[in-house]
């Protein structure tokens, strides 16, 4: 293109954007929305050349904001103690629903236990399971053991390089370690999680490493014993990952690069697809760390990563991979906005009274209360705040 083409386009940008703005009021906090859906063509000449729409498009992304209702007590700890979280819904009382996260680190001299911190959905601590140093965590439904169907759980363990797996009791609602913490063949281990094959009902977890090593195990009808069945890489620095067991799709977030999809199923051959990438001009940006699938139908559902370094959360369809919104999490007058998020947890499913449609969970690196810094926690949000924007931008579309 010749600078007068440039300069022409750029003109008729001038001329003929005429950007749209709704207002959405998330508990009385105005965000604007510039939908990139409208922009118009000039009526002069053929309008933009791809180029400048490449180049401008991507300016106007939408974003909203939303507000937490509840937060966790702080961790135990200072520092950067806290990571990843999962949500188990009590199928007999859903309201009371358990948060299970991890607490990685006590970041003091001498070193203080660490291991799994158990919340109910107000926020309150009701359990804390040490024992070693758990980095992210997952768990599946219907895992059967002694011809009984429990919830497994697994977490991967960072200093040791192990990944151990938990039961819940579902009079006491409390978790216990199953044996012992299992090996694995990775040199600092990050991420986990699980995957369940409906169709041959078999369970495995993908561990990752600093290195971007990814292994997938086998976990035996004895979940003391586990059996390594692939194992792949990327070329840089991984954690969040997440499986969508309806599609056998493995999602993983390259923290430096962008988010890959991969087939699950270790029987079948390891497709590799790019979701999307890190761009100058893109939502995605350093560090992807956080990554969750909400299933809104038995179709339809959203892959979101949590893009730490701007405090935002970029949310995906999980069927095209395309980029749908991205959202933040602001402060309210009793809850402070959440920054560096580490791992994130989503769930479509009625829990109580709380949160009649579901939740979002957000690890908040940054906690405050009115100012003064406070050990970090986790933020929690009515997932109808966050769903009634996407539902939005589905019929711009």
């Amino acid at each position: 293109m010749d600078s007068f083409a440039l300069r022409l386009d750029l003109w008729q940008f001038r001329r003929s954007f005429r950007p749209q703005f709704s207002i959405v009021d998330d508990d009385a906090l105005p965000i604007f929305h510039i939908s990139h859906n409208r922009l118009q063509r000039s009526s002069a000449g053929n309008g933009f050349t791809p180029m400048i729409m490449s180049l401008l498009v991507p300016l106007f992304f939408v974003h909203f904001a939303v507000t937490a209702t509840v937060e966790t007590e702080p961790s135990p700890y200072p520092g950067d103690s806290l990571d990843d979280i999962a949500i188990w819904v009590n199928q007999e009382n859903p309201g009371a629903s358990l948060i299970l996260a991890t607490l990685k680190a006590s970041n003091v001299r001498p070193v203080l236990p660490t291991g799994i911190l158990v919340y109910d959905l107000a926020g309150r601590q009701l359990q804390f399971l040490k024992g070693g140093t758990p980095n992210n965590i997952d768990l599946r439904e219907n895992f059967e053991i002694n011809g009984q169907s429990q919830t497994l759980i697994a977490a991967s363990h960072w200093y040791s390089g192990k990944v151990g797996l938990y039961l819940i009791d579902k009079t006491s609602l409390e978790i216990a370690l199953i044996g012992d913490l299992l090996p694995t063949k990775l040199d600092k281990v990050r991420g986990l999680c699980m995957y369940h094959d409906q169709q041959n009902d078999l369970f495995y977890y993908f561990v990752n490493s600093e290195s971007g090593q990814i292994q997938q195990y086998l976990i035996g009808s004895s979940p003391s014993k586990v059996t390594l069945v692939r194992s792949f890489s990327l070329q840089s620095a991984i954690e969040g990952c997440v499986v969508d067991d309806q599609s056998n799709t493995l999602y993983v977030a390259e923290e430096s690069f962008g988010i890959w999809r991969f087939q699950a199923n270790p029987n079948l051959p390891l497709t590799k697809t790019l979701v999307d990438k890190i761009r100058w001009f893109g939502p995605l940006k350093p560090d992807i760390e956080g990554l969750t699938l909400v299933h809104e139908t038995a179709t339809r559902g959203y892959l979101i990563a949590s893009s730490q370094g701007r405090n935002k959360y970029l949310v995906y369809d999980k069927s095209s991979g395309k980029f749908l919104r991205s959202f933040s999490i602001n402060g309210s007058q009793n809850i402070d906005k959440v920054t560096g998020s580490d791992g994130i947890a989503g769930i479509k499913t009625a829990l109580g009274g709380r949160f009649p449609n579901g939740v979002f969970i957000a690890h908040d690196h940054r906690n405050t209360l009115g100012g003064k810094p406070l050990n970090q926690n986790f933020k929690l949000v009515p997932w109808e705040k966050i769903s009634r924007n996407l539902n939005q931008t589905r019929r711009e579309n």
